[in-house]
């Protein structure tokens, strides 16, 4: 979690099959900010309704799934661009 903007944000960062970072705010458009949790090397699941999420899908904008969040990785350093994070403000009631 990070404290932006006088509020606070949660995130994902999970490492796909592949080894790609996947990189997403813990909340979704469907239950808001109940957030997810692991339930398997390759799976999350919301915490309010339980739809699963596979890891390679994290970040995508569609139904119950962790919304995304822009992120970049340079020379092994994942980057969150601030201004990123406190738009993700909305989804924590801030």
């Amino acid at each position: 979690h990070a404290r932006v903007g006088g509020g606070d944000v949660r995130f994902l960062v999970i490492a796909d099959e592949g080894g790609t970072l996947r990189v997403a705010f813990d909340a979704c458009k469907v239950c808001g900010p109940m957030g997810f949790v692991q339930t398997a090397r390759d799976a999350v699941a919301c915490k309010r309704c339980g739809v699963e999420t596979s890891v390679s899908e994290i970040g995508s904008d569609i139904s119950c799934h962790p919304l995304p969040l822009p992120s970049s990785l340079n020379g092994g350093v994942l980057s969150i661009p601030e201004h990123s994070l406190v738009g993700g403000l909305v989804y924590f009631g801030g």
